[in-house]
């Protein structure tokens, strides 16, 4: 192998492993987006940051309130449920002074 090929691979050879490390498989919950189903809502779980839930869920929801004090804030956001017209699926966030928005509680009704 001549000099000028050893450089070459080795110039190409970072962002293979990276492109190996990038594409990581797709987990099983991110196939509904805009929708939540049972399984994405039972994987949520107290505590979470409201980025990990909005992964998780495949959507950002609807924030219906807002409260903020000294720092702290609490959102109530609503999820459109997939296959359940009148289902509904509720989270609240908090965030203290110097914290990120963790969920802090869920609430679900399934109709079918």
């Amino acid at each position: 192998m001549s000099a000028r090929s050893r450089i070459a691979v080795l110039a190409i050879l970072p962002s293979l492993v990276t492109g190996a490390v990038v594409s990581t498989a797709v987990p099983s919950y991110a196939d509904t987006p805009g929708c939540v189903t049972k399984a994405e809502y039972k994987s949520v779980k107290k505590g979470m940051k409201m980025g990990k839930v909005h992964g998780i869920l495949d959507t950002v929801g609807h924030q219906e309130s807002k409260a903020t004090s000294g720092g702290y804030v609490f959102l109530i956001r609503s999820y459109k449920v997939c296959s359940a017209p009148y289902s509904s699926v509720v989270m609240g966030f908090e965030k203290s002074p110097g914290t990120t928005l963790k969920m802090s509680n869920k609430t679900a009704v399934w109709v079918s």
